[in-house]
């Protein structure tokens, strides 16, 4: 009786211009592609493609799963378009009734432009949007009938592929705007090539809670290239890539982009998970390998539990400002045995030619960066770091209003070695040490694997850079935040000004005995720098018998002016260890 009510024939059909057309899927039936049954929803789509010009939508009058039975799937080449789920019996906002389920091996190409879907299930199907105006609302993606688990169904290729541009993926967090968008068994999850998209609200590879990662991708989730291209507002977990991959990859170029107010590597609670062998990404948070130019954001996202750097950019970098981010959970109480961070740095400019001509990274958080693996490497387990090499450029950096190693509130969470470091980048800001700014950061319990470079603020073999009214093992209320070992150490580094710091509390620890001194401020092999109007006390001995720690020390080094006569220039040097 049921399968009989099933192939009753039902057809509606409104006209609300010269060739509008309105369908209504009210049978779940299929015969296959070239005869389908008379309102399925194979008949639907049939009907809307032929329909000419006009505002086309399919309604969705029945629950249930239609399954899509053969090789060709039925793609979408009509403009203006509307498969609306949101009528089928019993559907809610966030809870499709209607389930589209594919072979899992042929994408759905939707060429027409301004094509909507809403309130629907799509599982083993690969979604190809080439026309412009793309638009998806309120559907789950790769889940099954309950949305709690992977569909198990792979669709081939990623989920969502944007090519068109103009695309609207998710308009709000709310359950009726967002898209739960999850794919295995494939590289990535969403793919976007072409200009001026939108992915906003969304949860990628978690179940309809947005806290339990349920499905994870080989490469990165989501992969970003063009202008105008927008990522605000999404949980973004299983990349299971490591090395060249992200839970949101920049590749290619991309032109005035912005990653705005997502949780990465966390879920909407902005807390672990683990999904990922241990992570919330196995690789970098989010990664740009191509170019980022243009007035491009960073902006307000919390980035943690990522196995590899919470952000990582390598490339051509000319524009780009990152700020107001939490890179790397604090935890709980002093040093938490429960380590939110990053696996290896919290921020970080690397590779073989990075070329950054215009960056700022201003009022982050950066905490607990490097604990989460077992790596003991500054170049990879710093704060906010510049790894630099042969092939480097870096024309004009400002690093400013940061707080290191330290919360808000002053709990310590310190990053495994620097709190900030520029290591190996020759010579910087076109031979300009203004261009390069280290400014009003508070930097504080770093360098907790106590090493040579376990200090706030470092450099190595990089010159002409300023070091300006920073906190560095102080609080500006005097709270007590000591780094490990040094508070400003500068190494193997020329032309530089250290200017108008309080540095205070350091410790001077360190696990073994090396050549480098400790203090408040340390040169070694550097020269031509100026060091004047600095606080530099209370730095007291903590280092096992290995070292004593100073006010400032100048070592292997010369050429270097501490102090003068001007009203402005003498340091304040008092009660250091030694």
């Amino acid at each position: 009786m049921k399968k009989a009510l099933l192939l009753v024939v039902a057809l509606f059909f409104t006209v609300f211009e010269a060739d509008a057309l309105t369908v209504d899927v009210t049978n779940l039936s299929v015969k296959n592609y070239s005869t389908p049954v008379v309102n399925s929803f194979a008949w639907a789509v049939a009907q809307v493609n032929g329909a000419g010009a006009g505002t086309h939508v399919i309604r969705i009058m029945v629950a249930g799963t239609f399954n899509e039975p053969e090789y060709v799937p039925y793609s979408i080449t009509n403009s203006n378009v509307t498969i609306d789920g949101t009528q089928a019996p019993g559907w809610a906002c966030g809870v499709p009734t209607f389930f589209w389920n594919g072979p899992g091996y042929a994408p759905v190409a939707y060429s027409g432009n301004n094509i909507t879907i809403k309130g629907m299930a799509i599982t083993g199907i690969a979604m190809n949007a080439s026309g412009a105006g793309f638009k998806l609302f309120g559907c789950w993606i790769g889940l099954n009938n309950t949305g709690t688990a992977s569909s198990g169904s792979t669709p081939g290729s990623a989920a969502i592929n944007l090519t068109g541009g103009t695309a609207t993926i998710g308009y709000s967090s709310s359950a009726c705007g967002r898209n739960i968008i999850s794919s295995s068994g494939v590289t990535n999850c969403m793919t976007i090539s072409g200009n001026g998209n939108t992915i906003n609200g969304n949860y990628f590879n978690t179940g309809i809670n947005g806290n339990t990662l349920i499905n994870s991708v080989t490469g990165s989730t989501i992969v970003v290239q063009g202008s105008n291209n927008r990522i605000d507002s999404n949980v973004v977990l299983g990349s299971a890539g490591v090395g060249l991959f992200g839970a949101i990859a920049v590749n290619g170029a991309s032109n005035v982009l912005n990653i705005n107010y997502n949780y990465i590597g966390v879920n909407k609670g902005g807390t672990l998970s683990n999904g990922v062998a241990g992570y919330g990404n196995a690789g970098f948070g989010i990664y740009t390998s191509g170019s980022v130019t243009g007035a491009s954001f960073m902006t307000g996202n919390v980035i943690s539990n990522n196995k590899q750097s919470g952000i990582s950019m390598e490339g051509t970098v000319n524009g780009l400002t990152i700020n107001n981010n939490i890179v790397g959970l604090p935890g709980t109480g002093i040093h938490a045995t429960t380590i939110y961070g990053n696996g290896d740095s919290g921020i970080r400019a690397s590779g073989t030619s990075f070329n950054i001509t215009a960056l700022s990274i201003n009022n982050n958080t950066v905490c607990n960066s490097g604990f989460v693996n077992s790596a003991t490497n500054a170049a990879t387990n710093s704060g906010i770091i510049f790894n630099g090499s042969a092939g480097t450029a870096i024309n004009s950096v400002s690093v400013t209003n940061n707080y290191t190693g330290v919360d808000r509130s002053f709990n310590l969470a310190g990053n495994k070695f620097p709190g900030i470091y520029f290591f190996m980048c020759g010579t910087m800001g076109g031979s300009n040490a203004a261009n390069v700014l280290v400014q009003n950061n508070v930097v504080g319990d770093n360098g907790q694997f106590a090493a040579t470079p376990s200090n706030g603020i470092a450099t190595y073999s990089s010159s002409y850079f300023t070091i300006d009214n920073n906190y560095v093992g102080i609080g500006p209320g005097g709270q007590n935040i000591g780094n490990v070992s040094n508070g400003i150490e500068i190494s193997s580094s020329t032309n530089f000004i250290i200017t108008n710091n309080n540095i205070q509390n350091n410790k001077g620890l360190r696990t073994s005995a090396v050549a480098e001194a400790c203090g408040g401020i340390i040169t070694f092999q550097s020269s031509l720098g100026t060091i004047q109007n600095n606080n530099v006390s209370n730095n007291l001995n903590a280092g096992g018998g290995f070292v004593t720690n100073h006010g400032i020390v100048v070592q292997q080094g010369g050429q270097i002016l501490i102090g003068g006569t001007g009203a402005s220039q003498p340091n304040i040097i008092n009660s250091n260890g030694t």
